[in-house]
Formats: structure tokens, C-alpha cells, sequence
């Protein structure tokens, strides 16, 4: 039978390791951030999370174009630290006004996504005007 001490151990254990794995997930996360930057210099780049209790969560990076269309878009599905993001390319090549969202997967995160783009857009005509 395991004494208290073992048990705390083992939580100490538990909680260290699930620390570690969330810092290289975020590291991941920021690399892929930054070489989708790097490889758009123009456009706009939206990210978009849908974090519900006790389901799936999901992150996109959506890329658009100054006319606005997709140019990229890659979406993170998990609920472990192992998830990786995918590329999406039933996105790629629409226009964002016109999306037909029936036949879309994940559209609670693209939408998520849109609307951190279209806050860069009008901030981006703003500063021009």
C-alpha cells in the first residue's frame, strides 16, 4: 500500500512533466506563428481559438490576402500536447465573403480567425485613409 509520501511524489511527478510538455507545445506554437510571418510579408494574419469544457480544442492561422483571399490556413484539433497544426486547403483560394460555411469543416475557429483578420484589415484602411 502507498503511503502519502508516494502519492504527492507522484503528483509532484505528474504536474512537472505535464509543465514541461505545455512549454515545448507553446514553443511549437510560436515557431509555427513565426515562419507562417515569415513567409507572408503582405496580407493579414488572423489567429482564431474555440476552447470549449471538456472538448476538443482548436487554433487557426488563417493568411489573407489584401483582396482577401485565403492564402493559408492551418488548424490546430486536439486535446493533447502532441497535436500538430494541419494544413487546410479547402480554405485556400476563397474569397472571405464568400465562403459557403455548410460544407466547411472546423468553422467556429476559421470564423475566430476572420474576425482577428478583418480587425487588422480595418485598422490597416484606417491608418491609410
Amino acid at each position: 500500500m502507498m503511503n502519502s509520501f508516494n502519492v504527492v511524489m507522484i503528483l509532484v511527478v505528474i504536474v512537472f512533466v505535464q509543465a514541461i510538455t505545455s512549454m515545448v507545445h507553446i514553443k511549437y506554437y510560436q515557431k509555427k506563428i513565426r515562419a507562417t510571418v515569415d513567409k507572408y510579408n503582405n496580407g493579414f494574419l488572423g489567429v482564431g481559438t474555440t476552447k470549449k469544457f471538456l472538448k476538443v480544442g482548436k487554433v487557426a492561422i488563417l493568411v489573407i490576402d489584401k483582396e482577401g483571399i485565403i492564402l493559408e490556413c492551418n488548424i490546430l484539433s486536439g486535446l493533447i500536447v502532441f497535436s500538430r497544426f494541419h494544413n487546410y486547403q479547402e480554405y485556400v483560394g476563397e474569397h472571405i465573403d464568400s465562403i459557403n460555411w455548410e460544407e466547411k469543416k472546423h468553422q467556429s475557429v476559421v470564423k475566430d480567425a476572420l474576425i482577428r483578420v478583418r480587425e487588422q484589415m480595418n485598422k490597416t484602411l484606417n491608418t491609410t485613409l
